[in-house]
């Protein structure tokens, strides 16, 4: 779950940094490199899976990435609220 953009207000996971969500969700951010780049790309949480060898947990974005996939699969109607009901 990485983006180019750093705008809080535009980033993939802009709707985790918002509040009431960034309350339940502080350790969330941007933080610079991801998907092999040091720099230029931006991922949610320094705590990744994708960084750190051996960590198997997946941040929240990653996490609602991939339950909005499967609910795009079933052609279910996906919002917020249904990835919160799951944790």
């Amino acid at each position: 779950n990485v983006d180019i953009n750093d705008q809080p207000t535009q980033i993939r996971w802009a709707h985790f940094l918002q509040s009431p969500y960034l309350e339940k969700y502080p350790h969330l951010g941007i933080y610079e490199g991801g998907f092999g780049y040091a720099l230029g790309v931006y991922h949610p949480d320094q705590n990744n899976v994708m960084l750190l060898h051996g960590n198997l947990s997946y941040d929240e974005p990653s996490q609602e990435a991939i339950i909005k996939r499967i609910y795009q699969i079933h052609e279910w109607p996906y919002t917020l609220e249904v990835f919160q009901s799951y944790f």
